[in-house]
C-alpha cells in the first residue's frame, strides 16, 4: 500500500519536528513538506509549495 503524502504547517520549529517524526514513523504516511508560516493568500509561495507537494493530508498547528 502506498504511503499518504502529508504536509505539516506549524510556526513552531519543535512542533514541526515532532510531527515530522511521528508521521514518518508510521507505515501509512510520509512527510513531503513542512512549512513554518501560514499562507496569507492564494498567491502566497507557501500555498504554491503545498499545492506542488500534492498532499492527501495537511496537518495545521494553530499557535
Amino acid at each position: 500500500m502506498p504511503e499518504l503524502p502529508v504536509v505539516i504547517v506549524a510556526t513552531d520549529a519543535e512542533q514541526r519536528a515532532v510531527l515530522q517524526v511521528l508521521v514518518d514513523s508510521t507505515s501509512v504516511a510520509r512527510g513531503v513538506q513542512s512549512c513554518s508560516s501560514f499562507p496569507a493568500a492564494a498567491s502566497d509561495p507557501v500555498m504554491r509549495r503545498i499545492q506542488n507537494s500534492a498532499p492527501e493530508v495537511i496537518l495545521v498547528v494553530f499557535p
